[in-house]
């Protein structure tokens, strides 16, 4: 006799037909599972077929399919365990899209777990706390990071920026120098001249002048930067490698201009 389609034994049938060729990334999968659904509206794996089908999108960088997926599967019927994965993935998914308020939502409440995916949801909530000025939200995000070598390379950065931008400057000459050896540090020029223009606005005009003559050498200097190394230099009374710089900035006959004019004088008395 022909099984009715409502026979349990049918319905998981279906089921694992859709799932099968959802694991082999095959093309029929997805309308399979959605016309089990749609056959079988009451079924108990609705929320497993939605979140395997935005794993499914997930996997292919899909992440416009990935997020409406996401979106429709409901929290509280996933596992305990899988909640972080679908909330990380959801946000990582929104994060691609440029949905920023979405994803530091959804990295807000898996940040400060336990899983695998606590750590990158802190990285990514702490960006979007940085990119939306957030940045004491941001500071502590780092702080927690900084000790963690997925991040030991791109972390640091953030922290001497902040505290640049927060005008914390005793902060970036006591905290900088401590990374500048890191073989995994990024953006190395940057550290050089956050540090430079911090000893420069604490007035320590020596250390000024050597990191700010390393970012020089690493790097294409403005003429504020510029100034900033003659004068550093000129405070320093090694006048002719002053002047060398005060020259760069003279040239454009500005009020900038002007000043490095009258130094260049004062570095010849």
């Amino acid at each position: 006799a022909c099984q009715s389609e409502n026979d349990l034994f049918v319905q998981k049938a279906y089921y694992y037909e859709g799932l099968s060729a959802l694991e082999l990334f095959n093309e029929d999968a997805i309308p399979l599972l959605i016309s089990y659904n749609n056959r079988y509206p009451e079924n108990i794996n609705k929320a497993v077929i939605s979140f395997k089908i935005a794993n499914f999108f997930f996997q292919k960088e899909d992440f416009e399919n990935a997020v409406l997926w996401y979106a429709n599967t409901p929290l509280n019927a996933v596992e305990k365990e899988r909640k972080e994965e679908l909330l990380f993935k959801h946000g990582y998914s929104a994060f691609q899209l440029g949905d920023r308020v979405t994803a530091l939502n959804t990295f807000r409440d898996v940040k400060d777990g336990t899983s695998q995916y606590a750590s990158p949801s802190l990285y990514f909530f702490s960006h979007l706390s940085y990119l939306g000025g957030a940045l004491q939200v941001a500071l502590e995000g780092f702080e927690k990071l900084k000790v963690d070598p997925n991040y030991s390379g791109v972390v640091p950065y953030y922290i001497i920026q902040i505290y640049h931008r927060q005008m914390r400057f005793q902060n970036v000459v006591d905290y900088a120098p401590t990374v500048l050896d890191s073989s995994s540090l990024t953006d190395i020029s940057d550290v050089y001249h956050l540090l430079g223009d911090s000893y420069y606005k604490l007035n320590q005009f020596k250390d000024a002048a050597k990191y700010l003559e390393i970012y020089y050498q690493k790097a294409k200097t403005t003429r504020v930067d510029d100034y900033q190394i003659a004068y550093s230099l000129f405070r320093n009374e090694e006048y002719d490698k002053a002047i060398k710089y005060f020259d760069r900035v003279a040239r454009v006959d500005d009020s900038l201009g002007q000043i490095a004019m009258y130094q260049i004088a004062d570095s010849y008395q």
